[in-house]
């Protein structure tokens, strides 16, 4: 261990540094503050200092303050030597940055004992900082997995402009964290009809993030890989899209809440005849969509059923819309409207709704686009709590 002692008397000076070496210790010496404040900054691996409190140009009380003033990875352990004995002086020095005292004249055994916990501090914040080090870099590979595990996530997501026959998709997507448990999608069920959900799994981070990745496998227009929105048939037309109410009781048979996380989620899910404008939706548990026709809105609180995996024969209902051209729809999770600003007010339902009335926006695209601009300057600098999202079109 490399100790420095700062120490202007030269008899006790050659004494500590006598028994240090010999006791197997390598030794720096300085016969005033300013010198041993030099070494300190010259030699970074110092992990003890011995300093006399009263010195020439420095003494050891602005030596320790100038110490701890230091930014390094490990601690000095400070001793100071002095023959002051009044309690206030020993606050004093300890106030200073001293961790402990020696009184002259110097007591041999007393030393030796004050470096013992000094040397099994040293090494207990040695291994503290490996640990932490350790600690740290695993820390910096799981973020580095759960930021490539957000890419696979939002990978799932539709493309930024589905080509759909007829219709304007739209959708936001806002994490607040590397990993989110919203997931939306929009897509073709087949030529004469467009599908469109959106869910929110209760809670964040990864455990919300697997439910939502498992529910876009399950939620998958594609007959062939087994999912429950087209079904196979044994005869022309060789498939079936089930109805809204089936899907969502299918999704609730399925997944159960879990009785160890307490996992469920809110779902919204809606089939547009792209021939007749007619749109007819389920949600369970999840805020219902903004209905945007020649300027008037309107919205949908009543109706609906729970949360997916709440009960186990819930009741749901269909709701329908009659869309002409023009007509846009929207639908968000609720971390759109439960985001927080730094004086801790919600955006809310009410500033929503003001922005839809307002801007007077010509469909689905702009009008997410802006809303989530205004969602985000009113957060300001404050981080998201919930995973915000938003999903929607309008219609040729």
């Amino acid at each position: 261990m490399k100790i420095l002692i700062a120490e202007d008397d030269r008899i006790t000076l050659k004494m500590l540094t006598h028994h240090l070496e010999r006791w197997g210790h390598t030794v720096l010496t300085a016969d005033d503050g300013e010198r041993a404040w030099e070494l300190l900054n010259r030699h970074q691996d110092i992990f003890l200092l011995i300093t006399d409190w009263m010195m020439p140009r420095m003494n050891g009380l602005q030596l320790c303050r100038l110490v701890r003033g230091l930014k390094r990875d490990r601690h000095i352990h400070i001793i100071m030597l002095s023959a002051k004995e009044e309690k206030s002086d020993l606050l004093e020095g300890m106030e200073a940055g001293a961790d402990a005292f020696i009184h002259k004249p110097l007591n041999l055994m007393e030393f030796k004992a004050q470096l013992r916990v000094a040397e099994r501090i040293t090494r207990l914040e040695a291994k503290l900082s490996e640990r932490f080090r350790d600690l740290q870099k695993a820390h910096e590979e799981l973020q580095h997995d759960l930021e490539a595990a957000g890419k696979i996530q939002r990978s799932l997501l539709p493309d930024r402009t589905p080509n759909i026959r007829g219709v304007q998709p739209a959708w936001a997507f806002q994490s607040c964290e590397a990993v989110a448990g919203d997931m939306l999608n929009i897509f073709y069920l087949d030529e004469h009809r467009m599908g469109m959900y959106i869910l929110d799994v209760s809670g964040h981070g990864v455990q919300a993030a697997l439910l939502s990745v498992s529910l876009s496998r399950v939620l998958t227009p594609f007959a062939q890989y087994g999912g429950i929105l087209k079904r196979r048939l044994n005869h022309p037309p060789y498939y079936e899209i089930p109805d809204v109410i089936e899907v969502a009781k299918t999704l609730n048979r399925r997944f159960p809440v879990m009785e160890q996380s307490g996992q469920f989620f809110t779902f919204l899910y809606g089939i547009l005849d792209l021939a007749c404008g007619r749109f007819r939706f389920v949600r369970a548990g999840h805020p219902g969509p903004l209905f945007v026709s020649h300027k008037t809105i309107q919205t949908f609180e009543d109706g609906g059923g729970p949360p997916i995996g709440i009960f186990d024969d819930p009741n749901y209902e269909a709701e329908e819309i009659e869309m002409h051209s023009g007509d846009y729809l929207i639908a968000y999770t609720d971390g759109l409207v439960e985001t927080a600003n730094e004086a801790g007010a919600l955006f809310g339902d009410s500033k929503l709704m003001q922005l839809l009335k307002y801007c007077a926006y010509p469909g689905a695209e702009t009008a997410i686009a802006d809303i989530l601009s205004h969602v985000k300057r009113f957060a300001g600098k404050k981080p998201f709590d919930d995973d915000m999202s938003m999903v929607g079109f309008t219609l040729d």
